[in-house]
């Protein structure tokens, strides 16, 4: 299943959150200290937790909010503080039609809640008549008997009434006699309800801890740092019989691999001191508390640079946080069953660029197999070029917590990452310049600046000098572009023309975000459906350009039909292309490239920028 949206309700400082959208990647809840998103994250753990240090149920004393006690509230215990929407996945419907009827599953959606007290609650829309499909020719029921029958309680009572019952038809009515069809789908969709996982400070590893404490199955697995400890040996290939006092070699040989493959593991993303590597030792002597029995493992981090270690517990917090996680995001590769990962202010005590790295690891390791929430406040933990994965977290005064993606209606402290995250990397590449024209990418703007200058070398039009281009890095980072600048700003844009285009441009046009006059797709000179800018130039040219950067050498033959050559060639070759390396090669060769070029291709780039000089006010 994946996690499709989730709504909270009364609990703690949420007393309605609205209706939150869960990417099936990443989803990202940005807002200030006390806005409500630990809250949030609290009652998502509980709807159905992996058992950890955390408490997994909910209590009506604590969580239920003060300020709504005495209001009409009839009981608390029946009050559902989080609602959340699931879609089934293929094997899962597939698996329920297997047992129950081909049809069965009305809708892939379904619904699950806990209420206070903390009953799970699983509502979903099947079609019982399927079942009586399946029940009618399994028992060779005749068309006479089930054609007026929707329920297996209607078909009950249709046997019970029937005179000289056969002994087939008898067998099949004791059987279905009070028989929960829902009931019975709900216990076999329960088990395919994602676990939940809430990893916060408390589930750091110790420098220091009792081997068999950890190896000990009785014991209950929800110490501040059990499941932390457990993923470390498991990683580590650590096993407990290895580790005897009398056997040196064999256990210094232990421990050494143990090292090594725990070090490749955490320090291919931290990049933060690469002279790091992690060393293990065995102290048997026992330890002051007789519950930790000895042997201990102890976990110390040698520097190279200074040549000393220190013990794990030493280092900086960053460092102690990133490692932690790392470990215990190994115990999520063993589990079989679907998990989805909640993580409170993830990486707050690491560096900028060692919460890009954490970010890089979410998305590489993480995101593909498990969905992953969480929450941050630093700007160095948003990706600017998937801003949809962002939701605003803003605590009103009446209505309590808010959470929604309207970053133009959110307050200016709630959005102050965004702005500072899209800042750093605007900054670097652009001043905003008279008039500025949006395009898609940096090859975009090579291509405009050398053909334009060529055109204008030969008395013919190019675009004007008031133009400043700017790189978005994607169409679909418009929508927080243009809500980063000063209202009184109207960019023009140029862009390529894709299937998903509409889903960006349209509510922009709607919301008065964006004029129609100051936006320029490339179909309007190709005429075509759909293409790129690259589309301006004839296809034998811009391969050229491919087999003059050394990213591909190809001929047009070669490739599959369509309308935009880039899409052509990256389906022929199976990846993306770097659409730069070619931009460069014409921007370097243009003396002698630009001598072969076609007069229809200058023809098209002139005519693009006859229109959108025009827009100049």
């Amino acid at each position: 299943m994946k996690l499709l949206s989730a709504q909270v309700s009364n609990y703690k400082c949420i007393l309605d959150s609205g209706l939150v959208e869960i990417e099936p990647d990443l989803t990202c809840f940005l807002g200030k200290n006390e806005s409500g998103k630990t809250a949030f994250l609290e009652t998502l753990y509980k709807i159905h937790p992996l058992a950890t240090e955390y408490r997994t149920t909910f209590n009506g004393l604590n969580d239920y909010p003060r300020i709504m006690r005495g209001t009409g509230m009839l009981n608390i215990a029946e009050f559902k503080p989080i609602v959340a929407t699931f879609e089934l996945e293929d094997s899962e419907v597939k698996e329920i039609e297997d047992l129950f009827g081909k049809g069965m599953i009305n809708s892939r959606t379904i619904t699950v809640a806990k209420n206070y007290g903390n009953e799970l609650l699983v509502e979903f829309d099947i079609n019982e008549r399927a079942f009586i499909n399946r029940v009618a020719m399994k028992n060779d029921l005749g068309p006479t008997t089930t054609n007026d029958v929707n329920t297996v309680e209607e078909l009950w009572h249709k046997l019970t009434a029937m005179e000289n019952r056969s002994p087939v038809v008898e067998k099949l009515r004791k059987d279905i006699e009070g028989f929960d069809l829902t009931n019975q789908v709900k216990q076999q969709l329960i088990p395919h309800i994602p676990k939940f996982i809430y990893f916060n400070e408390y589930s750091l590893l110790p420098s220091r801890f009792s081997i068999p404490y950890i190896f000990q199955s009785q014991r209950q697995s929800n110490h501040r740092y059990f499941q932390t400890a457990r993923a470390l040996m498991r990683l580590a290939k650590i096993n407990a019989h290895d580790l005897t006092q009398g056997e040196y070699e064999n256990r210094k040989a232990v421990l050494e691999a143990a090292a090594s493959q725990v070090t490749k593991e955490v320090f291919e993303f931290w990049q933060q001191n690469q002279e790091l590597r992690v060393d293990f030792d065995i102290d048997f002597k026992p330890g002051e508390d007789p519950k930790h029995k000895p042997p201990f493992l102890d976990i110390r981090i040698w520097n190279d640079r200074h040549r000393v270690s220190l013990k794990f517990s030493e280092r900086s917090r960053g460092f102690v946080w990133f490692f932690s996680f790392l470990v215990y995001f190994s115990e999520l590769q063993q589990r079989k069953e679907k998990i989805i990962l909640l993580l409170d202010e993830p990486g707050l005590g690491l560096h900028a660029s060692g919460q890009k790295h954490l970010l890089r690891f979410l998305e590489e390791r993480i995101a593909d197999k498990h969905q992953v929430i969480y929450t941050t406040h630093s700007p160095f933990m948003i990706d600017t070029s998937k801003m949809r994965r962002l939701r605003i977290v803003e605590d009103h005064n009446t209505s309590g917590t808010k959470i929604g993606n309207n970053i133009r209606t959110a307050s200016q402290e709630s959005i102050s990452p965004i702005q500072a995250a899209l800042g750093h990397q605007l900054t670097q590449s652009f001043l905003l310049g008279p008039e500025n024209l949006i395009v898609n990418n940096a090859a975009d703007t090579l291509y405009l600046q050398v053909i334009s200058t060529f055109l204008r070398g030969l008395g013919r039009t190019g675009l004007h000098p008031k133009w400043t281009l700017i790189p978005a890095g994607g169409i679909e980072n418009l929508p927080p572009f243009f809500a980063m600048l000063e209202t009184e700003m109207q960019p023009s844009v140029l862009y390529n023309v894709t299937p998903k285009i509409t889903e960006t441009l349209n509510p922009m046009l709607e919301s008065g975000m964006l004029k129609r006059e100051k936006i320029f797709p490339v179909t309007e000179i190709t005429g075509t459906s759909e293409a790129d800018l690259e589309d301006l130039f004839n296809p034998g040219f811009y391969l050229t350009l491919l087999r003059g950067a050394g990213v591909a050498d190809l001929r047009e033959e070669d490739l599959p039909d369509g309308e935009r050559i880039r899409e052509r060639i990256e389906r022929f070759l199976g990846k993306k292309i770097n659409t730069l390396e070619p931009a460069l090669h014409l921007m370097r060769e243009q003396g002698f490239l630009l001598s072969s070029i076609s007069g229809e291709t200058l023809d098209r780039f002139e005519q693009l920028f006859f229109n959108i000089n025009k827009s100049i006010q």
